[in-house]
């Protein structure tokens, strides 16, 4: 009953080991930090996440300055599906180039 024990404990802790090991690997080694505006993670149209800047002193002297997403049409008059994107600093109804 003894050796039959032993062997019972070494093949559970040979398993919970394995099980352990596998669970650490499917994790990222160095997971990215999300990019985020008012504590929210801003993720692109093709699923790429993009950095918002930061909008310390770009809005003259107007506060709170914060960044925001902003679609710009193209200069030839076509219906699109899809506007390009690009960030800006807004404050006070205002939108300033970061």
């Amino acid at each position: 009953m003894g050796i039959y024990y032993c062997q019972r404990q070494l093949t559970v802790a040979i398993l919970m080991a394995f099980l352990l090991l596998a669970a650490v690997s499917a994790l990222p080694l160095n997971p990215t930090p999300q990019p985020s505006v008012g504590g929210r993670v801003v993720p692109e149209e093709d699923g790429t996440i993009s950095v918002p800047p930061s909008c310390i002193g770009r809005c003259e002297k107007c506060t709170p300055c914060k960044p925001v997403l902003v679609s710009v049409p193209p200069e030839i008059k076509r219906p699109l599906q899809y506007y390009p994107r690009k960030w800006k600093c807004q404050c006070g109804g205002k939108l300033y180039d970061p």
